[in-house]
């Protein structure tokens, strides 16, 4: 989720080298390395090399290092798969309302809620912020650092159904604390895991990773007529310039926090009746 993987991928696969040997030629390796050794599908692999051209454009465009070919002139980026990785509001309802004795499904349940009640947060991204007398989040996606131009920050309000969980984990220093001294990159992998005993014991018989609670945040809210604008905002995900609406219309917090008030409510609607 950040550049770091993306650079220590790189040096296994074609070693420590200077930026000016970094040549079509490399990349193609590189991106060979990702699919043959790692196995990484598509999606995977166009995600590392775009980091990767994240970091070399701006060096080219400082003036740090000179290229007679620019080793992205010739590259075709890996296209992105189809993510079917949302789960319905019944399913999210299995989540939420699971309890088991076990922290390690605790933990899995708690984490995945609450990135769908702060936006589909990301991981990394949601394990950095110090939640101290703060009724809002306001941060800058690790993943998007180097790779969106403008305004990066996403400012939202927290839910009370996110202030409950971050109630029952925050630590001392008002970071999210689950008793695990696991390296970031362990623990990622350890809440992936714990997500997947989570969804099978409650028999949702489909993938259900981290990222579904982004992906299904997003098609419950779009299910219920909120604009894409708006839910891109939410999210902290590249809105597309070319619509028509931003010649109007600037997307504050206001209106994020609406659609999230939505997108939860709605989850109570059938509670209610």
């Amino acid at each position: 989720e950040d550049y770091t993987r993306t650079k220590n991928y790189f040096i296994t696969s074609c070693g420590d080298i200077p930026l000016e040997m970094i040549t079509p030629e490399v990349l193609r390796a590189f991106e060979a390395y990702l699919k043959d050794t790692r196995g990484n599908n598509s999606t995977t692999r166009g995600i590392h090399m775009r980091q990767l051209k994240s970091f070399i454009t701006p060096q080219i465009k400082n003036g740090n290092v000179n290229y007679k070919i620019k080793p992205f002139d010739d590259i075709e980026m890996p296209e992105s798969l189809e993510r079917d990785l949302d789960i319905t509001i019944e399913e999210f309802k299995k989540i939420r309302d699971s309890q088991f004795k076990g922290k390690p499904l605790r933990v899995a349940r708690d984490l995945f809620c609450l990135s769908y009640y702060l936006g589909g947060i990301n991981l990394i991204d949601l394990m950095n912020i110090d939640f101290r007398e703060k009724d809002t989040v306001d941060y800058i996606r690790e993943k998007s650092r180097n790779m969106k131009k403008g305004d990066k920050r996403i400012s939202l309000t927290i839910q009370p159904e996110a202030k409950e969980i971050i109630n029952r984990w925050i630590g001392i220093n008002g970071k999210l604390d689950f008793g695990y001294k696991y390296e970031y990159e362990n623990f990622r992998r350890y809440v992936t895991n714990q997500i997947k005993r989570l969804s099978q014991k409650l028999g949702i018989n489909k993938r259900v990773v981290y990222y579904s609670a982004r992906k299904s945040l997003v098609q419950h809210g779009f299910d219920l007529g909120i604009s894409l604008e708006i839910l891109e905002y939410s999210i902290g995900q590249s809105v597309k310039k070319n619509r028509p609406i931003f010649n109007y219309v600037r997307i504050m917090r206001s209106h994020a926090d609406t659609a999230m008030r939505t997108i939860l409510d709605n989850l109570k609607k059938d509670e209610r009746e």
